[in-house]
Formats: structure tokens, sequence, C-alpha cells
């Protein structure tokens, strides 16, 4: 650990003992949670989660930290590595499995591309977000298969009684802005929330420390703009006490760059090959309609109807200049994914103890592309490709409570995928969790997890391998939670995750399943609410993860950090003057050559260490607010990916106004 790391850690326990505290009211907020298509229909916790681990993130949580989209409010999350590859693309990895791996939700309704299965979580803003439930490890059977690495769930935001709104705007350097509004509304029947969002960046800066190479220059990071537009919508009506229907309309759309790779060099066989790509357009548009109906038996019936569009049109151009495609390698893809479907689940409450849910779900992945590709000869080839999965199945929960001490729960569910082979296979989920003290709740569970190979890893016509199997993940996952004085908890969890199958790329470039892979590690998570206008967290994450495949070169998985350590504060002053710092450091983790030679080399990636400030003052009436902050505060010079160097220091400035 470096000088600078010990002295801010050194900073950091003196902030969590240290800090006088002051006595202020929190305001109720002019929206609730969206709750009409939650996939977990128990009107209480389900013992799925409380006997594993769950983490949330409040709409209150996201405001204090600044966080504009879900890369950036997701940063702190124990397990979880942000990780920005070649694609640009920022990638959310959970206890050491891809994006791919990880289930997004929006509503209850699938985020995650059909075509490779991943999600960029810089196009989710934050400000229609109520809460993101993340979920690591084995989550419920009733989400459907996949999700092996986790679960992340947005729930949002639906208005309230009266009508509300809100307004905010906020600049950084090199003339980029966000803004963001809302609207919302209710009465005794309906209820609307609508908001939007523009975001627009022209560069990002680089670190003062980093240094100037070939292809990038010392300042200004390049092919860095990003733009994106958002709008969204929740409605709702209550059709009578025991019926409602309601509606969610997602609107988004963009363009961006995706910044190359800085240090190319033919002698260096860790380099990728130097590509100057872009986004050039990306639109998506989702609509979901939902229900819910509780009889005069106490049998709760749920349900929605989803379809989630995604169009892009991506550019490999033949230089930095981004204008001509007329060289070897240069190519167009107007890329269309949908998925849609429908989700239906019933609960019971069976005695005073027990409850049975019982989950429908069937998605329908649609991929089609076209474009151009430039070949040896300079010759412009056409490609058009197109591919259609339907993925459905059935799971059940039975969860029992005994004393309201002791709590069980078992799940089980059966999946099909349908394509040119159908393939089936079964999930299921054993856990407990019991207060054995008034303070104390242990929690264990074992859980078997599957995921299906997606339409990419499949059908790609440069690294699809059609003869892939489905990969089979076995959790065991052991866990405490420990109420300590001062509004303390302390949260300790160790996971141990086989991966049977594993896909990933092989030596050639092409999707394989890996024998197996190991995964484990611990979270120690601590929580403090010392007083109303004092909140103090700290995380400790580390994960050991090895390739057991026989014959396997590598010992590390590279691109897995084992250790990631954060800490956080939040504090109001008594003259309505908020502070939020955290700080993330991030160590050890590894990368391999790309160059497909023997013997296979590696290397380690430069440990790091980032701070971020951010300083707000209310006015009339806590109605009106200004801000400022720092991201990158110490301007670290640091990549999460080799050769790829993140922004440094980032200055920024806004308001708020709400009524």
């Amino acid at each position: 650990m470096t000088l600078k790391t010990t002295k801010l850690c050194l900073i950091c326990m003196i902030l969590f003992c240290g800090i006088s505290f002051a006595d202020t009211t929190k305001k109720n907020a002019p929206y609730t949670v969206y709750e009409l298509s939650e996939v977990v229909v128990s009107a209480q916790k389900p013992v799925s989660e409380s006997s594993g681990t769950v983490y949330r993130i409040s709409d209150q949580d996201i405001i204090q930290m600044g966080a504009s989209n879900l890369e950036e409010a997701l940063q702190l999350v124990p397990g979880i590595a942000i990780r920005v590859g070649n694609a640009g693309t920022p990638r959310v990895d959970i206890r050491g499995f891809r994006t791919r791996h990880v289930q997004l939700l929006l509503n209850g309704v699938p985020m995650n591309d059909t075509y490779d299965g991943q999600f960029d979580p810089t196009a989710i803003p934050i400000e229609f977000i109520a809460e993101i439930k993340i979920i690591p490890g084995a989550a419920s059977v009733l989400y459907g298969n996949g999700g092996n690495g986790g679960v992340v769930n947005i729930i949002t935001k639906k208005g309230t009684q009266g009508v509300h709104g809100y307004l905010s705007g906020e600049t950084f350097e090199r003339r980029s802005f966000l803004g963001k509004a809302f609207i919302s509304g209710a009465n005794d029947k309906f209820h609307a929330f609508i908001s939007g969002s523009m975001f627009d960046r022209d560069t990002f800066l680089l670190s003062d420390d980093f240094i100037e190479t070939e292809y990038q220059g010392n300042e200004y990071r390049e092919n860095s703009d990003r733009r994106r537009k958002n709008l969204f919508a929740n409605l709702g009506y209550m059709i009578s006490e025991r019926s409602s229907i309601g509606m969610t309309l997602h609107h988004t759309n963009g363009e961006n760059g995706i910044p190359p790779i800085t240090n190319y060099s033919k002698n260096d066989p860790f380099t990728k090959k130097i590509k100057y790509e872009r986004i050039d357009r990306v639109e998506g548009n989702l609509a979901q309609v939902s229900f819910k109906h509780q009889t005069n038996n106490d049998i709760l019936i749920k349900g929605t109807a989803f379809v989630n569009q995604l169009d892009s049109l991506s550019n490999s151009y033949d230089d930095s200049n981004y204008n001509t495609q007329e060289k070897k390698g240069a190519k167009q893809n107007n890329t269309e994914t949908i998925v849609s479907g429908f989700h239906t689940q019933i609960g019971k409450k069976l005695n005073q103890n027990g409850r049975i849910e019982i989950a429908l779900f069937s998605h329908d992945e649609q991929w089609e592309a076209f474009g151009f590709e430039i070949d040896k000869n300079g010759d412009q080839e056409n490609i058009h490709d197109k591919e259609d999965i339907q993925n459905f199945g059935i799971a059940t929960s039975y969860n029992l409570s005994l004393q309201d001490k002791i709590r069980f729960v078992a799940e089980y569910g059966h999946h099909f995928l349908k394509k040119e082979s159908d393939e089936n296979d079964f999930s299921y989920l054993l856990g407990i969790d019991i207060d054995i003290l008034p303070q104390t709740l242990v929690k264990a569970s074992y859980a078997k997890k599957v995921r299906f190979p997606s339409l990419k890893q499949l059908y790609d016509l440069e690294n699809g391998n059609p003869e892939l199997t489905p990969e089979r993940t076995y959790h065991y996952e052991l866990g405490m939670i420990q109420k300590l004085p001062f509004f303390t908890r302390l949260h300790i969890t160790g996971f141990y995750v086989e991966a049977e199958d594993f896909i990933e790329k092989d030596l050639n470039d092409y999707y394989e399943n890996n024998e197996k892979y190991l995964f484990q590690g611990i979270e120690i998570f601590l929580t403090s609410q010392l007083t109303m206008d004092l909140n103090l967290s700290m995380s400790y994450s580390f994960l050991d993860s090895e390739d057991q495949t026989s014959g396997s070169e590598k010992e590390e998985l590279q691109h897995r950090p084992s250790n990631k350590f954060t800490f956080q504060t939040d504090y109001v002053f008594p003259f309505g003057l908020k502070m939020h710092f955290d700080l993330l450091h991030v160590s050890r983790q590894f990368y391999y050559d790309s160059d497909g030679k023997a013997p296979l080399e590696k290397k380690r990636l430069n440990d790091f260490t980032v701070v971020n400030l951010k300083l707000s003052q209310q006015f009339h009436d806590d109605h009106f607010s200004i801000y400022m902050g720092a991201d990158n505060l110490l301007d670290e010079d640091y990549e999460q990916s080799y050769g790829l160097p993140r922004p440094g220091r980032m200055i920024y400035g806004g308001f708020e106004y709400q009524w």
C-alpha cells in the first residue's frame, strides 16, 4: 500500500470516529416506490433474499454521492468490479462473473442485450430510480434462468398525492452538461411519474500524471465524447381496492466514441490492435403493462407483458479522423435486438407460517444485423444475419417461518431454450436464516444456477460456436448480520462458487466451454447511522478466482481484482451544508498476453485509489440547492484494463429545484 493510500485510510478512520453531529429532519419525497411489477410477489421480504445477500441503494444515496447513471451508483457496492475495456462501455462484474452473467431488470423487465447478454450502465439515468436492489450470487429462481453472477433490479419512482416537480442542471469541464427533470402526481385512483434527462460530453480530461504516447496526448482523451437523451413514464390506475394496472415506458437515444488503446506496440504482446470505432447511433424503447389482483381468498396474482427494443449503428474507421472506411477491417454494423414476453406470478399464504409462489415466464429474443466489411482487397463485403430464440420456464418457491426466528426457503425452476437444437435444464435454491440472538442473524444458502449461451456466443460470424453447452454454477454462501451500538450493522458473507462449462474466448479468439472455474471470497460491510445527519459505511471485498480446467496455463483469472476497499460518509452541517466523501481502493488484478503465442504471459495491473467529494447547500426550506464536487479528487492516473486510462480529476457544479 502506498504512502498516499495509507494517509487516505487514516483520514477515513478519523472521519469515521470524530465527526460532530447536528439535528435536522428529512422531508418526504414527492414519490414512492413502484412495486406493481416486482418479481418477488410476497408482501414480506422473501427468505430467498434474507438467506442470501442483498445490497440496496436508495434514491437519496444516489443523490448524495452525485451519481449521474447506473455505473456511478454501483461503484461502491461490495463484490462489484466496474471495468472499462476495449469496447469502451463500462462492465458490471459481480464476484468474478461478467456482465453477461448479471440480470439487469427495470421493474422486472430484462434490460440485457439479446445479442451478447450485456448492458450499458451509463445508458441508465438515475432521475427515475427509487431503489436499486443488488443480489450477488444465487438470486431467487423466480427471476428465471441466467443471473449466475447476480441480479441488479432497478425499481422506479411513482407519483404521490398532489402535483410535484423537479429540475436540475449540472455542468462539467469542457462544455459538458447534464440536465434532469420530472413531474409527478396522484389522486385516489391514478398516479403518474414522468421524467427526462440529457447528457452531453465532448471529451474527458486525463490525469496530469498521464504520460503522452504516440496515439494519445497528455490532456484530453481521444474519441471520448458521449451523448444520451432519456424519457421515462410510470402510469398506474387502481381499478378497485383489490385490482390495479400500470404501464412503464422508456426511450433512450444517443451516440458515443470508443476511446482507442493508448499504448499499442508490435513488441508488446499485452496490447490489443488499435481500432478507431464509434457508436454513431443507439436508440432503445421499452414498454411494459402490469397488473395486480388480490382475490377474496388472499391469492395474489401479478403479471407483466413487455417488449424491449434496442437499435444501434456502429462503425469501424480507417484512422483517427473517423471519416473513411476503405481499408481492410473497416466495417459498419446496424443491429436490432428485441426481447418480448411475459412474467406471471401467483402467491398464496398456505397457513400462518408458510407461503408458496409460482411463476411462469417466456421471453422471445430476436437479433438482426446488416452492414458491410472491407476485405483484404479493399472491396466491400455485405453482411446480413438474423437469429431468434425462445426462452421459457416455470418456477416455484416455498417460504416457511417458525416462531419468527427461523426461516426456510426451497425453490425449483425448470428452464427451456428453443433454438436449432433445444436445451433444457433446472435450477434450485435452499436457504435458511436464524435469529440466534436478538441482535444476531446467521444465514446460509446453497443453489444451482443455469445460463444458456448468448446469441453472440453461438452465432457470431468471427467468434461464435454453435456447439456451446449451458453454463452451470453451484453456489455456497454463509453469512451473518450483527447489530452493534449506535445504529451500526456489520454484514459478513463468505461464498464459494464452482462454475462448470464457463464460456470465454480461447487463445484463437473463439468462444468455448471451459471445464471448471472457481470463485471464492468474503465481503465485509459495516454501516452506521449515528444520527439523522451522519451516515458512515466501510466495506472490504476479497475474491480468489482460479481456472481449474485441465491443461490450462492460467492461475488467477484476468481482470478480476482480488481486493476492493471502500469508505463513504454523508454529513449534514447545522446550517444545511451537506458533504459526501467516498474512497475506492482496488488492488491485485492480473491480465494475460493477447498475441496467441506460447508461452502464456501474465502481468499485474497497477493498484489504484479514487476519491470523490461533493458539497451541497440547501435554501428556501430545502426546495432549492446548489452543489459542487470533484470526481477523482486526487487526480489518480489509473486503468481498469491495460492501455485504457480512466478520467483524471473532474470538477462539476449544478443546482436542484423541487416543489
